[in-house]
């Protein structure tokens, strides 16, 4: 799940300190209080502030202009700062013990402004913000030492609107919508495919509705009801219940009329199929949810599936069909949302993913669009952003990735935020782009 990063954490730190002014400086505490001694390079005492919280801090002694540094009691470099007045200004760095930049930030006249980043010890980025008058404005990057990443957007130092992760390769895996700081509205994960995982949905930071769980071709594999960030029913299919769940075997049944099995708890049918001779499936199949409305419903003709085969919401409505002949899929399947959408649309040839298929949004706008061949990924792909624009294209054959994948900025259409380049199935090379299109990385494989 995307959840608030600690990116604010250096700026919070930071905006806590007051204004200092020395070559070097050392922090002491007293009874009336915390206090920094200035030291010039002879280690002289030249000046002396005294902390105030939530005040400005109150300097005597010499006036600093230039660089101030401070140092751990065993001499490490911890902070460094460029000072005028008495203010920071200018650059700005934190150090790891070891000596490695932590941080890298930007003052004017005492407040953060600009780029701020932090670094692994390694050297690596870990994150990327930026400053209006000492609060996070913007968009926001946060790595990890996987390589996945997130993309965040703030406001006066607030989570808003939309939220993504990407794995290292670029992949999106999740995307989410804050509001005011909290998790708000719809939250979705994806497979590599780009087809969806799961759907939720958010209440000022807490599960509420139904969260939906689904395979890789969009089935619906489990079902989830929460309120205010509670479980309060779980829907499972009777494949996953077992152990509650009163199986009858199939296999060995000879005889003919309705089977029925019940749950133990409540009595209530779970599936009910009509049998003949030899355990051949003949009639109706039909699956319940646990309050007894229809789950799956599907006709049999001597053991082999035939038709269209349709899923239920908990509250009855088709949320899918599935058209068979001769015991496998062909034709197109489709996937409705509880309220009645469309979401998504495959399409099979003997059983075997086929031509295009799609996923859309409730308002009928277009998710996720990608050809497959013989049941892998063949042809072009391409994901859109909630507001319509092209996040990213690509192009695979045989299920492995060729030429280029495209990402886009979600506010500028066909404007590059990053470009990938495979050879031979893997990743070769990638670039990250800014708005303005200058180039901010190049990485070879």
């Amino acid at each position: 799940m995307i959840k608030k990063s600690f990116i604010l954490f250096f700026a919070a730190f930071f905006l806590s300190q007051a204004a200092y002014s020395a070559l070097t400086k050392k922090k002491f505490t007293s009874d009336t209080g915390q206090y920094y001694i200035y030291y010039d390079n002879k280690g002289a005492e030249i000046a002396e502030e005294k902390l105030i919280k939530n005040k400005p801090s109150e300097f005597s002694g010499t006036e600093i202009n230039g660089e101030v540094k401070e140092v751990s009691e065993k001499g490490n470099l911890i902070f460094m700062w460029n000072y005028k007045d008495n203010k920071k200004d200018g650059k700005a760095f934190g150090f790891y013990s070891g000596g490695q930049k932590m941080y890298e930030l930007n003052y004017y006249d005492d407040v953060l402004q600009g780029i701020g980043i932090k670094y692994f010890e390694d050297g690596s980025m870990s994150e990327k913000v930026f400053y209006v008058d000492g609060k996070v404005e913007g968009p926001a990057h946060i790595y990890f030492e996987n390589g996945n990443y997130y993309k965040y957007n703030y406001v006066k130092n607030k989570l808003e609107g939309l939220a993504y992760l990407y794995d290292k390769e670029h992949r999106l895996l999740e995307m989410a919508t804050y509001e005011d700081n909290f998790l708000e509205g719809g939250y979705v994960k994806y497979y590599l495919s780009g087809a969806v995982k799961s759907e939720m949905r958010y209440k000022r930071g807490k599960l509420e509705g139904y969260a939906k769980y689904y395979d890789e071709k969009g089935r619906e594999v489990s079902t989830l009801f929460y309120k205010d960030g509670k479980e309060i029913n779980k829907i499972q299919h009777i494949d996953d219940d077992s152990r509650s769940a009163k199986k009858q075997g199939a296999e060995n049944a000879i005889w003919q009329g309705p089977a029925m099995t019940h749950f133990y708890e409540s009595k209530k049918m779970i599936n009910e199929i009509k049998f003949f001779e030899k355990g051949k499936l003949n009639g109706i199949y039909q699956t319940y949810y646990k309050n007894g409305q229809i789950r799956y419903k599907g006709k049999f003709i001597n053991g082999i599936a035939s038709g269209v085969f349709r899923t239920y919401s908990p509250e009855g409505k088709v949320i899918g069909t599935d058209n068979y002949s001769r015991g496998k899929l062909n034709g197109i399947s489709r996937m409705y949302y509880a309220t009645g959408e469309k979401l998504a649309e495959y399409r099979y040839k003997n059983g075997k993913l086929e031509d295009v298929s799609s996923v859309y949004s409730k308002d009928g706008s277009l998710i996720t669009e990608a050809s497959y061949r013989n049941n892998l990924l063949h042809g072009s792909i391409k994901n859109f952003y909630e507001n319509g624009t092209l996040c990213f294209e690509g192009y695979f054959s045989n299920g492995e990735p060729v030429g280029q994948l495209r990402y886009y900025f979600p506010t500028k259409e066909h404007k590059l935020l990053y470009l990938i380049e495979f050879k031979n199935g893997k990743i070769h090379k990638s670039t990250a782009f800014s708005e303005d299109e200058f180039i901010e990385f190049t990485a070879e494989y």
